[in-house]
């Protein structure tokens, strides 16, 4: 589908809007009346909804202000019948006219800019990958004591302010732009001004490279097929071989060891060399050979099982990509030799059980994905290995603990920027091992209290640390595959959004007899979106101590997303009204589906309060004289009208009739729900589902 079919109704009217814009700067006012030039914009805005050719060039600009007021102001001197002859115009007169606004860029923007050249149009591009190239070609320039990678966000930013980048996907957290793509019109300016530092190679077109050739750009899938031209091996300035069409699918036939040894010997001075997913097995052994080399992309090449020792030789190298290299089972003895490696991506690399010794003296490592533990190896890393490595930021798996290990020796707690941790035990299939030994190795793994996501799988302790709930920070927690009975009270955790339970044979209960909970408080858990309780068998309840149950039960106020599965026995826990998303309920009881169906919450929440904040210039009221049935219908449609509004952060969440904005309903299996009495009783109110838009049943228990 085109870009510009993309863009909502009110996108094209700006997008109009901007085009008209330019237009109207370039009409001649001396020479026309008034009336001329109003005529001259009806026809023209006219066009742009009714002519194939306009609509085309408004395609080309993709939404981009600077590309469309650039358009208009040419667009009366344009006479084109066809796409090729627009082409031609953009190259003779658009362009042109829109190199200005690269010719005021500073000298350090202008390369960056043009080096995105590279990608073909509309490519969907990875802003950290894109920071990576920049950085593998020299191109951001940090004062002292500045981190790299933050630069070079500073001046992507800087390059999206103005115009030249459009956000595609941003990091609800801290509002980050993750992917990105270049207008048609801004991505032919940045080739444009590459000129012949770029050579952009076509499936089943004559390639004829320029000896000054810096970058080399494939825009099709390399195979087996492909035959390196005369022209590529006499191009000796060559820095980047990218390849951004690689698909996704099963590679069609490897690229040769033969051709990838070409490549390497020809092309001395590469700084960034791309050979993912081209279906290689081995690693030529000349790569140690390319000096220069900082970024070096081997990822989703299933069957390399090792790395030739002479990568440790690349005495620069800092980006090693080596995801979803399946087949890999060992990394390089002297990795500690590449001292100035900062990213090591090694994550889906499900071969690889062994670190090799000295990786703690790569003290640069910001990026390492996982940390595999082998006990029985005299050659492999052990936990003190990552003592010093501080400097860790985003995700890190440690894989193999055991019990009554020396935990504390890795410091985890002083790596303050690591986002998500991920704690792996090491499956024993008759393991005896008494459960306070998973406890004491836990313990000594303390995180910092900067971490945001925490995972532990095959944790076999009945028990946790305190400092669990004292990580204030933490949004995501996930616990598998543990022999727990009972979990501390996560309810104390107020920052969380997604919480995972799976696979816990043992638990029975969510909550301890410890945790209390307020009578008059209908809320819990206020942050909390997504809730996944995934093959549970003897889950009973959110609550040990019956006693203890709140009533009237109390509510997840921001819950959008609900997952129950193999989950027979739950038959209590918090309400969940205020779903939106989806609620799929697979071979478990309908008991708290029909509880929260149930629940009259004006009778227990709207009459309890005078006022109820939903944004900060409406609030809804008690009036005398009115009853709950006419605060329900009033809350309706104040919800209705504001839901956009509301903030987490309210007090006393506003909620409508339970399930009034779910979209999404799955049932399988679902179990019959019994009366105290024993008569069955499952009457969904179907009418309260005002949202809904898919619904589907699987296997009922008629």
């Amino acid at each position: 589908m085109k870009v510009y079919d993309n863009l909502s109704n009110l996108e094209k009217h700006e997008s109009k809007t901007t085009f008209i814009g330019g237009v109207r700067s370039n009409l001649d006012e001396d020479q026309d009346s008034e009336a001329v030039h109003v005529s001259k914009i009806e026809e023209i805005w006219k066009k742009c909804d009714e002519d194939s050719k306009t609509m085309e060039m408004l395609e080309k600009c993709g939404g981009n202000p600077l590309a469309l007021r650039t358009l208009g102001e040419k667009f009366i001197s344009i006479n084109v019948e066809t796409l090729t002859e627009f082409q031609k115009v953009v190259m003779k007169k658009i362009l042109p006219s829109l190199k200005p606004s690269y010719d005021i860029l500073p000298p350090h923007f202008k390369n960056c800019f043009a080096y995105c050249s590279i990608f073909p149009q509309q490519y969907e591009i990875d802003v950290k990958t894109l920071i990576h190239l920049w950085i593998a070609q020299g191109l951001i320039y940090p004062l002292p004591g500045q981190r790299m990678e933050d630069v070079g966000y500073e001046y992507f930013k800087n390059l999206h302010q103005r115009s030249l980048f459009e956000q595609v996907d941003v990091d609800p957290e801290n509002d980050s732009v993750r992917k990105c793509k270049m207008p048609n019109l801004i991505q032919d300016l940045a080739v444009f001004v590459a000129g012949t530092r770029l050579a952009t190679l076509k499936e089943h077109e004559k390639h004829s490279i320029d000896q000054g050739t810096q970058h080399v750009s494939f825009h099709f899938h390399v195979h087996s097929s492909w035959k390196i031209p005369t022209s590529f091996l006499q191009a000796k300035r060559i820095q980047t071989i990218i390849l951004p069409c690689q698909f996704q699918k099963e590679t069609e036939g490897r690229v040769s060891h033969s051709t990838c040894e070409n490549i390497i010997s020809n092309c001395k001075a590469l700084r960034t060399l791309d050979l993912h997913n081209t279906g290689i097995d081995t690693l030529p052994k000349n790569i140690g050979k390319l000096n220069y080399l900082r970024y070096l992309d081997l990822s989703q090449n299933k069957a390399i099982t090792s790395l030739p020792d002479s990568i440790t030789k690349i005495p620069y190298l800092m980006i090693l990509k080596l995801s979803k290299c399946y087949g890999l089972k060992v990394l390089p003895k002297n990795m500690k030799k590449l001292v100035h490696l900062k990213h090591l991506e090694i994550d889906w690399c499900y071969s690889l059980t062994r670190m090799p010794l000295g990786l703690g003296e790569l003290t640069l490592l910001e990026t390492l994905s996982q940390f595999a533990l082998k006990y029985d190896d005299a050659d492999s890393a052990k936990l003190d290995e990552l003592k010093e490595l501080n400097k860790l930021r985003g995700e890190l798996k440690v894989q193999n603990l055991t019990s009554d290990m020396n935990s504390g020796v890795a410091n985890v707690e002083g790596k303050e920027h690591l986002k998500s941790l991920t704690l792996a035990w090491k499956f024993e299939e008759n393991a005896n091992t008494a459960p306070t030994g998973d406890l004491k190795t836990l313990e000594g793994l303390k995180p910092h209290p900067n971490l945001k996501e925490l995972a532990l799988f095959g944790y076999r302790s009945y028990k946790f640390p305190r400092w669990l709930i004292s990580h204030k920070k933490l949004v995501k927690f996930s616990l598998q595959k543990c022999k727990c009975n009972n979990l501390p009270p996560l309810s104390e955790l107020s920052s969380l959004k997604v919480m995972i339970l799976d696979e816990m044979a043992n638990l029975k209960y969510i909550s301890d007899e410890s945790e209390c909970h307020s009578s008059s408080s209908t809320t819990f858990m206020p942050s909390l979106e997504e809730l996944r309780l995934t093959e549970l068998p003897k889950l009973k309840g959110w609550w040990a101590d019956v006693s203890k149950t709140p009533t009237p039960l109390p509510s997840f106020p921001c819950l959008s997303k609900l997952l129950i599965e193999d989950c027979p026995e739950l038959r209590t826990m918090p309400l969940y009204p205020n779903l939106k998303e989806w609620l799929v309920l697979d071979n478990t009881s309908l008991e708290t589906f029909i509880q929260t169906m149930d629940d009259e919450m004006p009778s227990r929440s709207l009459s309890k309060a005078q006022s109820m904040p939903v944004h900060s210039d409406m609030e809804i009221s008690s009036e005398d004289g009115e009853n709950d049935k006419t605060k329900l219908e009033r809350a309706k449609t104040m919800c209705s009208e504001s839901s956009s509004n509301s903030t987490v952060s309210d007090a006393k969440h506003l909620t409508c009739r339970p399930f009034s904005k779910l979209e999404s309903l799955r049932i399988l299996g679902g179990k019959e729900v019994s009366s105290e009495d024993g008569h069955q009783h499952h009457e969904i109110k179907w009418e309260r589902l005002e949202s809904l838009r898919v619904l589907r049943f699987d296997y009922l228990q008629l």
